[in-house]
C-alpha cells in the first residue's frame, strides 16, 4: 500500500502518470480514418483540445465504453427537470466555497439562510420541482453541518486555506499543470488549497462518505486527489495530505 502512495507521488519522471496517457502514445491510435468526408483519430476525437480532466481518466479507467460514449460521442442523458443527488452536490459546494471565502463567519445558520435562495437562482431546477420545499429544508440543515464542519477543521490547526476553486491547466490558471510528452496536458480545478509554512494539503468537497481505497488508485479509478496532491509538489509544495 505505501509502495502505491510513493510511486504515485515520488514517481518524478512522469512515468506513473504518463501511463494513464498511455492511448496518445500510440502511433496506430494516431493514424487517420475516414468516416464519409471525415477523417479522425483517437486524438482528434478525444483530446481535439490539447486537453483532458481528472474526472475523464477516472471514467476511462472505470469503464472505456463510457468514456468513449461521453467524451468522444457526448451522449448524455435527458434532463427530466427533477432534482438529483448531483444537483443537491453541486448546491452545496457552492455554499461551503462561499463560506469559506468570507471568512467563515460564526453565526453559520443566518449565513446558509443568506446564501441559499442566492445559490438556488442559478439551479433552476429547484424552482420547477415539486419537491423543492422539502429540499431546500434538508439542504439547509446539510448546508448547516457541514459549514460548521469545514470551520471547526480550519480553526483547530495550523493550516489556513489559501484558495478556493483554484485550476491548473487553463488560460488564466496560477498552478502549472501536467503536460505529458503527447501534448496532452491535464486540466481542472481544485476545491479548495489549505497551506502552513510550505506544506500544502488538498481539500475536496464531498457529501457523504468516501472510503480511500489503494485498488481504486492502482487500477486508475479514484485518481483525483492524488493527481491534484502531484499538481501542488509540481508548484512547490511539500504534500500534508488530501481529504
Amino acid at each position: 500500500k505505501q509502495g502505491v502512495i510513493e510511486f504515485a507521488l515520488g514517481d518524478r519522471d512522469g512515468k506513473f502518470f504518463e501511463s494513464l496517457l498511455n492511448l496518445t502514445e500510440r502511433d496506430d491510435l494516431f493514424e487517420e480514418k475516414s468516416y464519409g468526408e471525415k477523417k479522425l483519430n483517437v486524438k482528434s476525437l478525444f483530446f481535439a483540445s490539447g486537453a483532458t480532466s481528472v474526472s475523464a481518466l477516472q471514467t476511462y479507467f472505470t469503464c472505456p465504453y463510457k468514456y468513449c460514449l461521453q467524451y468522444g460521442l457526448y451522449v448524455r442523458k435527458k434532463d427530466d427537470g427533477e432534482v438529483t443527488p448531483i444537483d443537491v452536490g453541486l448546491l452545496l459546494h457552492k455554499i461551503i466555497e462561499n463560506y469559506v471565502k468570507g471568512n467563515m463567519p460564526d453565526d453559520v445558520e443566518a449565513f446558509v439562510k443568506k446564501e441559499i435562495p442566492l445559490a438556488v437562482e442559478k439551479f433552476e431546477k429547484y424552482s420547477y420541482s415539486s419537491e423543492s420545499e422539502k429540499i431546500l429544508k434538508r439542504l439547509m440543515k446539510e448546508a448547516v453541518k457541514l459549514c460548521t464542519v469545514a470551520r471547526e477543521q480550519i480553526r483547530a490547526g495550523e493550516f489556513v486555506p489559501i484558495g478556493s476553486e483554484v485550476s491548473f491547466g487553463k488560460d488564466d490558471s496560477t498552478l502549472k499543470t501536467i503536460q505529458y510528452p503527447s501534448g496532452v496536458q491535464l486540466m481542472g480545478e481544485i476545491d479548495r488549497i489549505d497551506q502552513y509554512g510550505d506544506f500544502a494539503r488538498v481539500i475536496d468537497y464531498k457529501t457523504g462518505s468516501v472510503e480511500f481505497s489503494y485498488s481504486d488508485l492502482y487500477y486508475g479509478k479514484k485518481i483525483q486527489l492524488m493527481i491534484y496532491m502531484r499538481i501542488l509538489i509540481n508548484n512547490g509544495y511539500r504534500p500534508a495530505g488530501f481529504f
